[in-house]
């Protein structure tokens, strides 16, 4: 695969980590970097990147759906 340097390398590594994440943990990934990416271009504050994270983000909506169950 050709990626034009090794930043390009590095960039899709670090896309394919997201991406292979967020199937691991049962997460759509569509969803899950479209909320990613929004969160961002709103201003999204880097003391709390950690929470963007697909295993972080699993976490949360784990917890959300433990607070609030289908139905209720």
């Amino acid at each position: 695969m050709h990626c034009g340097s090794v930043d390009g390398v590095k960039r899709l590594a670090a896309a394919y980590t997201l991406v292979l994440s967020c199937k691991g943990l049962g997460l759509n990934v569509n969803d899950n970097l479209v909320d990613v990416i929004n969160k961002l271009a709103a201003g999204w504050p880097l003391s709390r990147i950690r929470e963007l994270v697909p295993d972080a983000c699993a976490a949360a909506r784990a917890d959300a759906s433990t607070a609030h169950p289908a139905g209720q």
